[in-house]
């Protein structure tokens, strides 16, 4: 729970269900507090190299990010 925290997303690769790999990150609302999550998920082969995963986390971080700002939530 601590490195969530630490990096701001969390990675399931396969720890749940065999060859399924997700990336899910919180939203937090203007108190810091945690609102709601956002996810993806695929196949452990759609996430090839450590460069894919971070291009998703990216992603995440930015529909994240509008999805606060929609919220009038501070980044």
């Amino acid at each position: 729970m601590q490195n969530i925290r630490k990096c701001g997303y969390a990675i399931d690769n396969s720890e749940h269900e065999k060859h399924i790999h997700c990336i899910a990150l919180p939203i937090l609302n203007e108190f810091n507090e945690l609102e709601a999550a956002i996810s993806i998920t695929g196949l452990v082969i759609d996430f090839p190299s450590q460069e894919v995963v971070n291009e998703n986390i990216r992603l995440l971080q930015m529909t994240r990010d509008k999805i606060r700002e929609k919220m009038n939530y501070e980044k």
